[in-house]
């Protein structure tokens, strides 16, 4: 099932777009940093501007890369299960002999394999973050245990947004309700650690370690920790469940 899921996205047009359009916005966004970080260090040198950070700029490429999944990958995932009903394939899909949590995990990974290529055609630009950095003693160039952990947190809060869309694509025909479903989900997530700022005491606690926005920057602070992993951990297996009852459920009323 999985070998199936993930050769299909490549038999069609619709991996090489999603990936091309990726790499090409992040290869654009790279650029307009690098000018920013010459710019500013232009400035600095005579003194009209205070010293940027090669960190500083990596911070803020990579911030924006998971702004860009926020809004891509929702457009991946949309179809996942949509497709199977517009094509009349669901039925013949339930009726294999495979289990229904085989089939929901076979086009949850297989959906999460192309976005880990996707993250994976970026690896390029650590490259000319060192190229580019001051290597002398004052500013060594970036952090590369930081940049790890950043692309560690990527690919779980990414797989959090695939397991969101794969439920939503599961429990609609229309591709459109679904990408609104998703979208609105991943933002009402993102907007957790706004909310954490409103509060104060164990509300505030509460909201922040529920934030996935607020674990993804204490990866990209070069922090791993525990219940960063166990609460993007917790996310997939909830979405993943969640869409294994939808399909199921579907299938009883079918």
């Amino acid at each position: 099932m999985f070998k199936r899921e993930f050769r299909g996205y490549f038999y069609t047009p619709m991996a090489y777009v999603f990936i091309g359009m990726f790499v090409c916005l992040m290869a654009v966004t790279f650029w307009l940093f690098l000018l920013s970080y010459q710019y500013h260090t232009q400035q600095s040198v005579m003194g009209q501007a205070p010293q940027i950070t090669i960190d500083r700029i990596a911070e803020a490429f990579y911030s924006n890369m998971h702004v860009i999944l926020m809004i891509m990958i929702p457009f991946f995932t949309m179809r996942l299960f949509t497709t199977e009903s517009s094509q009349n394939t669901m039925s013949l899909l339930m009726t294999s002999p495979v289990r229904v949590t085989e089939v929901v995990l076979a086009k949850f990974f297989g959906a999460a394999s192309v976005v880990t290529i996707m993250l994976a055609m970026t690896l390029v630009f650590p490259v000319f973050l060192v190229a580019f950095s001051d290597t002398s003693a004052t500013s060594a160039g970036p952090d590369m245990g930081i940049i790890t952990g950043t692309y560690l947190g990527l690919v779980l809060i990414s797989y959090t947004y695939v397991a969101i869309g794969t439920f939503w694509s599961s429990i609609t025909e229309s591709q459109l309700v679904a990408l609104m479903c998703t979208f609105v989900n991943i933002f009402a997530l993102w907007l957790l650690s706004l909310a954490a700022q409103t509060v104060d005491g164990v509300g505030k606690s509460v909201l922040s370690q529920i934030a996935v926005n607020e674990q993804f920057i204490s990866f990209s602070k070069g922090t791993l920790e525990l219940k960063a992993f166990v609460m993007f951990a917790s996310y997939i297996v909830f979405y993943l469940f969640l869409t294994n009852r939808s399909i199921e459920s579907r299938s009883w009323r079918a």
